[in-house]
């Protein structure tokens, strides 16, 4: 589902920087949010628990803050 221009913007004014190289890398855009949303669910591995947050803060928050909460998990992970 594509985001909308707002949900863009938060998630630009959020966004883990540190993640940029390795977004780079895979040729995912700034104004692609979702493609990089996508691409973390393929590599970190999550468990059923770790779904179920997201998808929970998802209906109650931003999309924004959901994908902030994969980048820190992959922050965790990777670095």
């Amino acid at each position: 589902m594509a985001w909308t221009k707002e949900e863009i913007e938060k998630y630009v004014s959020i966004r883990r920087t540190e993640l940029g190289p390795v977004y780079a890398s895979q040729g995912l855009e700034i104004d692609k949010p979702e493609k990089r949303a996508e691409f973390l669910y393929k590599i970190l591995n999550l468990t059923m628990t770790d779904e179920d947050t997201i998808r929970n803060n998802t209906s109650q928050n931003e999309k924004a803050d959901s994908l902030r909460m994969l980048e820190d998990m992959a922050i965790k992970i990777f670095f």
